[in-house]
């Protein structure tokens, strides 16, 4: 005689439910197979198309609910109010005063779906005062150079150039910008 298989005397899970699915619908096994493959009575493999059966859907469930994102729009706009212009609200700002504790991406998608967008702030390399005082000498050195002087920056073996800016200009001994 056959083996004895040991079965399992606890609720069947989703996953194991998707599975007794999946082996009934796609691959049409017998009833005795999938009880052997999912380690289960037959009888717990014919009640299981009985059961309602929702494939779940794979994401992580939203970290903030209704009354949160209420919380972080009055909180924006009285902080906006509050600026009255002078200073920039950023949402890293709202959500500290606020007090929510979720990403700001999170809260970017929560307030898009309320129709009021944030997006990040641009991060640009700050100017010194030596940066000013170089480029001023340099424009004073080239400013009345003839367009001739200046030839049209193109990768080399490339005709067309690509990007939003179709040419750039450099000084004839530079080196191509990027």
């Amino acid at each position: 005689m056959g083996k004895a298989v040991t079965m399992t005397r606890k609720p069947l899970g989703t996953r194991e439910i998707e599975t007794i699915h999946g082996l009934k619908a796609k691959l049409d096994l017998p009833v005795t197979k999938i009880a052997l493959a999912v380690g289960r009575n037959k009888t717990t493999i014919h009640s299981a198309p009985r059961r309602r059966f929702k494939p779940q859907k794979r994401r992580r469930h939203p970290s903030l609910s209704r009354a949160e994102v209420n919380l972080l729009v009055r909180t924006i706009k009285a902080m906006a109010r509050k600026a009255k212009a002078l200073y920039e609200v950023t949402l890293a700002m709202a959500m500290k005063r606020a007090k929510l504790k979720c990403g700001e991406q999170c809260a970017r998608a929560a307030l898009k779906k309320r129709n009021i967008k944030f997006r990040r702030l641009r991060s640009k390399p700050i100017l010194t005062k030596q940066d000013v005082k170089e480029r001023f000498a340099f424009a004073k050195k080239y400013r009345k150079k003839p367009r001739s002087f200046w030839l049209p920056c193109r990768p080399e073996g490339d005709r067309i150039a690509t990007g939003s800016r179709p040419e750039c200009w450099t000084a004839r001994g530079d080196a191509p910008r990027s």
